[in-house]
């Protein structure tokens, strides 16, 4: 993590290097995901670890986001291309929901995108089985 700016933000220039694979934020989750025989950290933990230290350049990825996107690879690339694409409207629409909320800007997009995600699938996902979850898929990524 101490290769990785403390201020890298997922959708703006220079962050692609981070998360392509190979890069320093791959490296370490990585490094976490591959201790998981030994330490009981899976992808979601390594994952949420690296979010934790890096809010505005790892996004929180659980089962309740990864059924909406229908689990494609290379996720963090993905939603970086979609924060950067038409100009970043998807970065603004982020934007104007944080500021409307009144979070501020000590809330990364990347958590708002998070919460918005998690609210609107967590019951359905929970009620119905995430396998034939009926959003399964719902958000292109």
């Amino acid at each position: 993590m101490r290769k990785i700016p403390h201020d890298a933000e997922l959708g703006t220039p220079g962050a692609d290097e981070l998360i392509v694979d190979g890069g320093h934020a791959d490296q370490a989750w990585q490094l976490l995901n591959d201790r998981n025989k030994k330490t009981g950290i899976g992808w979601v933990i390594a994952g949420n670890l690296l979010a934790r230290k890096g809010p505005k350049l790892i996004p929180v990825y659980d089962s309740i986001v990864s059924c909406q996107f229908a689990a494609p690879t290379h996720v963090w690339l993905r939603l970086h291309d979609r924060l950067t694409e038409n100009g970043g409207d998807l970065r603004a629409a982020l934007g104007e929901v944080r500021t409307t909320s009144g979070a501020g800007d000590r809330v990364s997009i990347l958590r708002v995108l998070d919460i918005v995600l998690w609210r609107r699938h967590v019951k359905k996902h929970w009620r119905d089985k995430p396998t034939t979850c009926p959003q399964r898929g719902s958000v292109e990524l």
